[in-house]
């Protein structure tokens, strides 16, 4: 009788690729006034996302405004199709995008851009889906053990 080990092959750990950014892989093309009013504004992470977003889908490929899907923004942005449009209403009506009929672009007039505090919430208001409800188990303002007696 002979002992014999089993070797498992274990997949080897692969290492993440190094991304590198690089002007000739392409770059965005966008004035120096509206990246630094952008930097210095008052929005909130979502909001600043889809700005990206939308500024790479229209300076990216040279337009002022263009057709863009919320779910292409929310692709680009890392955010769910659902605070894309959220964040873009604020955004429309903060005045940083404007709408040509189905098109949307940057608001280049900075100076039009109102600016929000940190400190005040969004104002646009969700439906209420349920209203939530909690029943009591018991009646009986505590519980008490009650016990049966075995009849002999």
């Amino acid at each position: 009788m002979t002992n014999t080990a089993e070797v498992f092959q274990f997949p080897a750990i692969q290492q993440e690729e190094k991304r590198v950014a690089d002007t000739d892989d392409g770059y965005t093309r966008i004035a120096n006034e509206l990246l630094e009013s952008l930097s210095c504004c008052n929005l909130t992470v979502r909001q600043l996302r889809v700005m990206l977003a939308i500024i790479r889908k229209t300076y990216g490929f040279g337009k002022k405004v263009d057709r863009i899907s919320d779910s292409q923004l929310a692709d680009v942005s890392g955010l769910s199709r659902q605070n894309v449009n959220k964040a873009k209403k604020e955004l429309i009506s903060m005045n940083y995008l404007i709408l040509e009929g189905n098109k949307i672009g940057v608001n280049k007039e900075v100076s039009a851009w109102k600016n929000q505090s940190r400190d005040s919430v969004s104002n646009l208001k969700t439906k209420k889906v349920s209203n939530l409800e909690t029943n009591d188990v018991s009646d009986l303002e505590t519980h008490k053990r009650n016990t049966l007696k075995k009849k002999k």
